[in-house]
């Protein structure tokens, strides 16, 4: 149940704090006095996206705070799986800035709205204004259905299949969308492949190619050249060679007379002998040079067929190239075996397709075996709130394929007047039929779950006299059974709550304010007689508050 809402710093509440018991809880108020403000600070609290302007004081921060006394496995489900602390109570914490933006908590944690969205849904039902148009919604109408057969585990297990079937598609059809493309470029991958695997690539092949393509290209020049060193050491007359030699055998004779000449002689012996080694090798080299047009032909078409593939490829290196080859050939598998996959992954999307249908017959056997049970509970508490003529019938229209509901479109039809044929409920209802029927809908769905708390926004709008009595009634039966708070502007229903609040303007300060006050004693019976007579007091319209109040 909700123990207490603290509101600061919103709209026209500077600062309100309302500590609630279990039971009835009515809040009244007059038109423009601020109630639908709280029940707005309400819902923001519950996950609901705020607008801009909300501050009082546009300096300061907002802070609404709920606390609630929960039991629900569903909860403590929810905190554990997101790592929330699990406490005695729940308390759910939002705070707008001045800068615009939001933050909330989840017992202290921060959280997302959709987490506050998600756990608020387990310890409140907030039946706003608006609400009796979502009878026009067929998902509302399902989980109608689905909450008051008791079955919202097999609606939870039903979805969850068609979220993994629904998956599985999604996989196939990008599968299938892949292959498709892959064989309208599957002729253009071989021929990429075949290339690349025809070259025979290896890394560093490359630079070894373009060293050879150099001497290849300059074979004339450097033979020449080579040619021309070897007559420069090796001339017979005045070489290099010839000249170390007759060095050599100048300073023999005297080298034996000091240790010095005899390291001369020493020297130049050795650089005659490095001077002979660098001519057999420079004869060596002028002999290994040829001139061989084929090859140079050959070496140039592969340095540039390299040079082709490596800017086709956009790629610097022949490891990237390699690469790019078994990429390709990975590719001109996956393509070899796709249709293979496709065929793997339509028996496993027949599989769960199978247990979709199943689970989807299974939820339309149990809401078909629920149906009239719903609708005599709820004819039973429409001829109690004034419609004795009414009918009201669930019909099951079968879809052609299987959807995130079901088998089928539940309608709600309704009339109710004798004689008249049934029409949807939400088309045919007037205002005031409306809030009964949604009214007697949440009174015997209210009965089949956990739900501790729910709120009734003027659901008595477009009532009165003895129906408004009715309603009050039934809303104190549910207020049996789980906590209600009803927002009324009818003394019928405000008279019959355990705890009665008041919301008013406070013109007093500079700025006006919107305040809530708990009535007891005379200023409850006060509230209930402005409620039945207006401003103007009188003793008729107290002693009928008083009344109100003993029945």
């Amino acid at each position: 149940m909700l123990h207490r809402l603290y509101i600061s710093n919103f709209t026209l509440i500077d600062q309100i704090s309302i500590d609630l018991e279990n039971g009835f809880t009515i809040v009244t108020g007059q038109t423009g006095a601020g109630k639908s403000i709280i029940l707005g600070a309400l819902s923001l609290v519950l996950g609901k996206r705020a607008e801009s302007d909300l501050l009082f004081d546009a300096s300061k921060k907002c802070i609404i705070e709920s606390e609630f006394s929960t039991r629900s496995k569903s909860v403590k489900h929810f905190l554990k799986v997101n790592d929330f602390d699990i406490n005695e109570t729940l308390i759910l914490r939002r705070e707008l800035l001045p800068n615009g933006k939001s933050r909330s908590f989840i017992n202290d944690t921060p959280a997302t709205l959709k987490q506050l969205s998600q756990v608020g849904g387990y310890v409140i039902d907030v039946h706003a204004q608006h609400e009796n148009l979502k009878l026009g919604e067929r998902t509302y109408r399902t989980f109608l259905v689905d909450a008051f057969g008791g079955h919202l585990d097999k609606v939870s297990e039903y979805r969850q299949q068609f979220e993994k079937v629904k998956m599985l598609k999604d996989a196939l059809a990008e599968l299938e969308s892949d292959l498709f493309k892959q064989k309208q470029e599957q002729d253009y991958f071989e021929f990429l492949y075949n290339e690349c695997e025809e070259t025979s690539i290896v890394p560093g092949e490359l630079t070894e190619k373009e060293e050879l393509l150099k001497k290849l290209e300059h074979a004339e020049e450097i033979k020449s050249t080579l040619f021309s060193l070897s007559q420069l050491l090796s001339n017979d007359n005045n070489g290099i060679v010839e000249l170390s030699f007759q060095a050599e055998r100048t300073v023999a004779p005297i080298s034996s007379y000091t240790s010095k000449l005899e390291s001369l002689a020493a020297r130049i012996g050795s650089i005659q002998l490095e001077i002979q080694d660098l001519a057999d090798e420079v004869n060596q080299l002028e002999s290994e040079v040829t001139l061989e047009p084929e090859q140079l032909s050959m070496v140039q078409d592969r340095v540039n067929l390299i040079n082709q593939l490596l800017q086709k490829h956009q790629v610097q290196t022949e490891s990237e190239l390699i690469s790019i080859r078994n990429e390709l050939k990975e590719k001109l598998t996956q393509i070899e075996g796709g249709d293979e996959k496709i065929i793997e992954r339509k028996k496993e999307l027949d599989r769960e397709l199978l247990i979709l249908e199943q689970l989807g017959n299974e939820l339309s056997q149990l809401r078909l075996d629920c149906a009239s049970s719903f609708e005599k509970e709820l004819i039973n508490h429409l001829t109690h709130l004034g419609m004795p003529e009414a009918k009201f019938k669930i019909e099951f229209i079968k879809t052609n394929e299987l959807e995130p509901l079901g088998n089928e479109i539940i309608e709600f039809g309704f009339t109710a007047n004798k004689g008249v044929g049934l029409k949807k409920v939400h088309e045919s209802a007037s205002g005031g039929e409306l809030s009964r029927i949604l009214l007697a809908i949440k009174s015997i769905v209210s009965n089949k779950t956990n739900l501790p708390t729910i709120v009734f926004d003027e659901i008595d709008t477009g009532v009165s006299g003895e129906v408004a009595n009715k309603m009050g009634d039934l809303m104190k039966l549910i207020s049996k059974k789980i906590q209600v708070l009803a927002i009324t502007h009818l003394p019928q229903i405000a008279a019959k709550g355990n705890a009665h609040y008041s919301v008013y303007k406070d013109h007093n300060s500079e700025k006006t304010l919107t305040k809530i006050e708990l009535l007891e004693g005379d200023n409850r019976v006060i509230e209930l007689a402005k409620m039945l007579s207006g401003d103007k007091l009188s003793t008729v319209a107290k002693e009928n508050a008083r009344i109100l109040l003993d029945n």
